[in-house]
């Protein structure tokens, strides 16, 4: 696959319109030229997709004011609207300190400086809702300033539900602040300094590279304390546009010096073999952080991901037709390459096939739906897996899990962030323990 620097365009602008992706109920669709069936086909394909509305919303609860040193609490909740169970879920909560219009560079410079994932196995039945809570100390070192708290809901570290990390504009929920402090030192990433090969990141923070070249990247750091002092950098490369340690594929650690208020740092990717990476920087100074993310794309890999998957309901029940939906994208040379398929399937934990969904080709930004018709009630843990192959290789999947299972409060929770986080369940949607396994036909319709 061939992104040229117009396919990243189309790519930013797709991410920006799809980015509160979840776990799809509603799908506009509108045709593309193009497209066909296989011979055998199972999936009925021939459109392209934008994600209306997520059934996934999380609720923030405004803080208005705060004193360096103060320990807050944010509170909120994540909505389950669809008919099948969130499972597996994180929350990331991300703090940045909003850029004004006037006074020092600092004053005038976007700078995220907290980011972290508080809540993980997160479980929202169908028609459910949790409450959240979380503690953050805010650090002495922050200055007075207007700082906003925005959170990112994503699903099995694949498919983001509720806001895109990688979008300045689209969050699951945020609220705006103020912090009062006597803090006049600030160190932070300067994001106008950001090079990768000498070249500057567009607009969508991304840049498209071949594959034949290392990806190098530069940049510079600021402290407005202008003493000498040491400070530490990190650089996390992740092959998704997920930010998730199931993603990671490496991870670096820097002493930095400042010297005159001034640092610098550089880090390579030395051989671009993934189709894209997703670079997670942090800096810290003290009990000051700073952080910043981009991403790169190998133009001479084959990209292409799942923006959506989903069933319809969950538990199964016989006789009631559930429709598996999502959506996929690729770049050009991908979309009009009848090679690449799009493979469906729902599996048992322990990877047997529960029912052979089906198999289609001519993908681009397309939505794609099919049909499962139960045969008996079913309601054990179930995997919704996607595959895009090429001559029988996968080069991407996405798995989503649905579970009844797994209730209880979300697991490994840093004990500085988190206060509370209570499950409520949805006893109308609890069923009986005791199912009978079975055989699942699978068939379908169009959308």
């Amino acid at each position: 696959m061939m992104i040229s620097q117009r396919s990243a365009s189309f790519l930013s602008i797709l991410l920006a319109c799809a980015s509160a992706v979840g776990l799809a109920v509603g799908i506009v669709a509108y045709p593309v030229s193009g497209a066909t069936l296989p011979a055998n086909n199972d999936i009925f394909i021939s459109r392209s997709c934008i994600i209306s509305k997520s059934p996934v919303t999380v609720t923030l609860l405004p803080i208005h004011s705060l004193v360096s040193g103060d320990s807050a609490i944010f509170s909120g909740s994540i909505r389950n609207s669809a008919l099948a169970p969130v499972t597996d879920g994180s929350l990331v909560i991300r703090i940045e300190k909003i850029a004004q219009s006037q006074g020092s560079f600092y004053a005038k410079t976007p700078d995220v400086v907290y980011r972290a994932v508080p809540f993980t196995n997160i479980q929202v039945l169908g028609g459910a809702s949790i409450p959240f809570s979380f503690a953050w100390k805010v650090p002495a070192e922050l200055v007075s300033g207007t700082y906003k708290a925005s959170t990112f809901l994503i699903s099995s570290g694949e498919l983001e539900l509720a806001g895109a990390e990688q979008s300045d504009r689209e969050t699951g929920a945020s609220t705006l602040f103020t912090v009062t402090s006597s803090a006049s030192r600030a160190s932070f990433i300067d994001p106008s300094s950001i090079r990768v090969n000498e070249k500057p990141l567009d607009p969508n923070r991304m840049l498209s590279l071949s594959a034949s070249r290392s990806a190098t990247t530069t940049l510079s750091l600021i402290s407005t304390d202008m003493t000498t002092h040491g400070a530490s950098i990190s650089w996390k490369v992740y092959r998704s546009n997920v930010i998730d340690d199931s993603q990671l594929v490496s991870s670096v650690d820097q002493d930095i010096r400042f010297v005159s208020g001034k640092a610098a740092a550089s880090f390579a990717i030395p051989a671009l073999a993934d189709p894209l990476y997703h670079v997670l920087v942090e800096m810290k100074d003290g009990g000051k952080n700073s952080y910043y993310s981009y991403r790169i794309f190998n133009r001479d890999a084959p990209y292409a991901t799942f923006i959506s998957l989903s069933l319809g309901s969950f538990p199964l029940e016989k006789g009631k037709v559930v429709k598996v939906s999502g959506c996929a994208f690729t770049d050009h040379a991908i979309a009009e390459d009848r090679d690449y398929l799009v493979h469906l399937s729902l599996l048992k934990p322990d990877g047997s096939v529960f029912a052979d969904i089906g198999t289609l080709s001519g993908i681009s930004v397309s939505g794609f739906s099919g049909f499962l018709t139960p045969d008996a009630d079913y309601s054990g843990d179930l995997i919704l897996k996607g595959d895009i192959l090429k001559a029988s290789s996968t080069i991407e999947n996405a798995r989503v899990l649905y579970s009844l299972s797994r209730h209880g409060e979300a697991g490994s929770v840093p004990s500085t962030a988190a206060l509370s986080f209570i499950v409520i369940v949805s006893a109308t949607l609890v069923y009986a323990l005791s199912v009978r396994i079975s055989r699942t036909k699978a068939h379908i319709k169009k959308i």
